[in-house]
This record gives structure tokens, C-alpha cells and sequence, in this order.
């Protein structure tokens, strides 16, 4: 019974066979040569403030085929890794059971658009923040709670926005007027972004700008004040 009993594969034995199979295609096929990546050899991030930072800044554990993969050796082998997957990318850890990273342009669309919406988001958090907490310690704002700006409008309220530095200003206009404004404002920005080309601008430290200030750049990482 004991003999029998020791034959049965364990729960770790049968969960790295789970695992391994999710990026095994076939026992016949042979794995692709994986293509070479040039390792950040040596490179780290800058520090909390602006220094060289310590070793706890460099990012040869997150770059290349000794990386940091989502699974540890023990229940992953790294040649079980589809051979797309090779660590040029922040936040490659080796897993992809969709495949959506097989095409390597679209898999640049995608962290171009990632890039803008997380961007897009922490200037939401900013607005969803200062307002609130601005109307919570006493300015004269309606509808700072994001989620009841709607409410507030279609019961026949305006809003009052605190627009520092000309204090607070009311807003007389419906609900559908503003929903429209927005929307073009996007569009505009998004047309914009697309085209490359746009109005001319102003930014602190950088002063009156056109739009050929950023011709030869990258549209993701400008640089500079951008």
C-alpha cells in the first residue's frame, strides 16, 4: 500500500505539468531560436531624488533572458517561454496564453496607447481629487464629487468651478453643452496627436511654442520640460 501510495505524483509535481503545458504546442515541434537582446548591462533608474540611487535601482532583473518571470525556475522552465517574449519590454515576465504579442507592430501600438491612457488617467485622478477635496474643506464648488457632477446638472444645478488663480467661477450650462465641449476638446487633441501638427502652445519654462518643437523627437518620450 505504501509502494502504491509513493507512485502518486505529488500536488507540485502536477501543477508544473499544468503550467508547462499551457506553452507546449507539441512534443514534436521544436522551439524557435530565440532572438538575442541586448541587456541594459549595468543600467539603473534614478533615485527618489534625482541621484544615482542604490543597487536596488538597477534593471538587469527586469530586462533580457535572465529576467524576473512570472512563475519561479522551479515550476517554469525559461525555454518554456514563447520565443516573442524576450524581455525588451518593461513588464515581460514571460506570460502571454492570448498570444497577443506574436506581431511585434501591434505589440508597439499597444504601448503606445497604454502609455496615453495611463497618462489620460492620472490627469483624471488629479481632477477627481483637487475638486473634492477643495469642496470638502469649504470652497464654494458644486458638483467637485465627481460621480454626483451629473446628478447635480440635471436637477437644474450649475457648476461652480474653482479655477485658481481667478477663484471660482459658475458654469451656465447644461449638462449635453458640457458633455459636447468635452468631447470636442478630445477630439481636437486627439487629432491633434495623430497629425503630429497642432496650434501653437505654451508650457512653463519652455514659454510660446509651435508645433515643429517636437519634430525629430519621440512622440512617447519628448524629453525636456515634455
Amino acid at each position: 500500500e505504501q509502494g502504491a501510495v509513493g507512485t502518486l505524483p505529488t500536488k507540485s509535481a502536477k501543477m508544473a505539468l499544468r503550467v508547462q503545458a499551457l506553452f507546449k504546442s507539441g512534443s514534436a515541434k521544436s522551439a524557435p531560436a530565440k532572438k538575442a537582446v541586448s541587456r541594459p548591462s549595468g543600467k539603473t533608474s534614478r533615485g527618489w531624488f534625482g541621484g544615482e540611487g542604490g543597487s536596488q535601482t538597477s534593471l538587469d532583473k527586469w530586462y533580457g533572458p535572465d529576467r524576473a518571470l512570472f512563475l519561479p525556475s522551479g515550476l517554469l522552465d525559461p525555454s518554456d517561454v514563447p520565443s516573442y517574449l524576450n524581455g525588451e519590454l518593461p513588464g515581460d515576465y514571460g506570460y502571454d496564453p492570448l498570444g497577443l504579442g506574436k506581431d511585434s507592430e501591434q505589440v508597439l501600438k499597444y504601448r503606445e496607447n497604454e502609455l496615453l491612457h495611463a497618462r489620460w488617467a492620472m490627469l483624471a485622478a488629479a481632477g477627481i481629487l483637487i475638486p473634492e477635496g477643495l469642496e470638502a474643506n469649504g470652497a464654494n464648488i458644486v458638483g467637485g464629487t465627481w460621480f454626483e457632477t451629473g446628478s447635480k446638472m440635471l436637477d437644474g444645478g450649475l457648476l461652480n468651478w474653482f479655477a485658481v488663480p481667478w477663484g471660482v467661477v459658475t458654469i451656465p450650462l447644461p449638462l449635453i453643452v458640457v458633455t459636447a465641449i468635452n468631447v470636442g476638446l478630445m477630439g481636437a487633441v486627439e487629432f491633434y496627436r495623430k497629425n503630429g501638427a497642432g496650434p501653437s502652445g505654451y508650457a512653463p519654462g519652455v514659454g510660446k511654442f509651435d508645433a515643429d518643437i517636437f519634430d525629430g523627437l519621440d512622440n512617447l518620450y519628448p524629453g525636456g520640460p515634455f
